[in-house]
């Protein structure tokens, strides 16, 4: 496999900007099965923190070997605390992260039973931070710009405003825009989606997500419907299964998943998008962007847990090789364990 071209000649600091609001995962193991009935009593085996939502990605591309610039609000409470120190492990530059004294850190509590299905309990957290009215100039040093659905998906509050103007900023200065509609993308106001995704490079969701947006539950006539009303890659994961890519460009094709024990299908999704933007940044051709990203998404399914128990840079390699498929050379010396 060759890569799609060469590297950007204009070198940026940063990979990719991802806007965040920063989120713990509570991993609850849990004894026994769902459902869990009204009533009933279960014990716990095991409870731990991560980071969760965007950090899943960006950790998966930070330890593959891509320089990740998050930037948003983050909690001035333990929880935030514990997720500067997270990131910071793993690579990962948290100058923009701004502590905020009125914004507590969300916790998803992630409950597990002993079949690795999993439930949540979360909350979501918005707030202005300082220095956000800078926050699109940083998209000057980096190649591309992630937004998640989530940031967009309630219109009375501000960090909806930042994230459409860091799309705007993206846009201006031609950065790969990668967008992620997320679980709540039926909330998203539908002019405003239809921009997003008029804006974006690549759009990567689920089949649950891609019927909320297109009413087709086949996902090839989904991510089709999807097609015609965006210019981007359509990225359609879907599990085991692998993952559909289609664009305007590209006839639609199936990359088939890879083979592995199931522990845990929770970050599944985020370890596959964050492998798939590190190997699209660096210029390689689609399949081994999509090759790549669907070797994270199996590692993951075959560990418990999120965060820091997302995929190695060794893990995802090992799955690659052991179905074929190399992990370009050039790329090897820039990983991170």
């Amino acid at each position: 496999m060759q890569e799609r071209g060469p590297m950007n000649e204009n070198k940026k600091k940063y990979d990719v900007l991802v806007l965040t609001a920063s989120t713990v995962d509570m991993i609850i193991e849990m004894e026994g099965t769902f459902p869990v009935e009204g009533g009933c009593s279960r014990r716990v085996r095991a409870s731990h923190p991560e980071p969760g939502g965007e950090g899943n990605l960006m950790i998966v591309c930070s330890r593959l070997g891509g320089n990740v610039l998050p930037v948003g609000p983050i909690g001035d409470d333990y929880y935030g605390s514990y997720l500067l120190k997270a990131y910071q492990e793993q690579g990962i530059e948290t100058k923009f992260l701004k502590k905020t004294q009125d914004y507590q850190t969300p916790v998803a509590n992630c409950i597990i039973d002993e079949k690795g299905i999993h439930s949540f309990v979360s909350t979501i957290g918005f707030s202005v931070f300082d220095g956000h009215e800078k926050a699109p100039e940083l998209l000057e040093q980096c190649k591309g710009f992630y937004l998640c659905g989530y940031h967009l998906s309630d219109q009375t509050q501000p960090f909806c405003g930042l994230a459409m103007k860091m799309l705007e900023s993206a846009c201006e200065r031609n950065r790969e825009i990668f967008f992620d509609p997320g679980p709540l993308c039926r909330d998203i106001e539908p002019k405003m989606l239809e921009e997003v995704l008029a804006k974006s490079t690549v759009v990567a969701l689920n089949d649950e997500e891609a019927e909320a947006l297109t009413g087709q539950k086949d996902p090839v006539r989904a991510s089709e419907a999807l097609r015609q009303r965006t210019k981007a890659l359509i990225l359609l994961k879907a599990g085991a299964r692998g993952c559909y890519a289609v664009s305007p460009d590209t006839e639609g094709r199936w990359y088939p998943g890879f083979k592995v024990p199931v522990v845990d299908t929770m970050g599944a999704g985020d370890s596959f998008l964050g492998a798939f933007i590190y190997a699209w940044l660096q210029k390689w051709d689609l399949e081994t962007c999509v090759v790549c990203a669907n070797a994270a998404g199996a590692a993951k399914t075959a560990k418990l847990g999120t965060g820091t128990q997302v995929p190695t840079f060794d893990e995802t390699v090992a799955i690659m090789e052991k179905n074929g498929y190399n992990f370009p050379d050039n790329a090897r010396c820039f990983h991170r364990l």
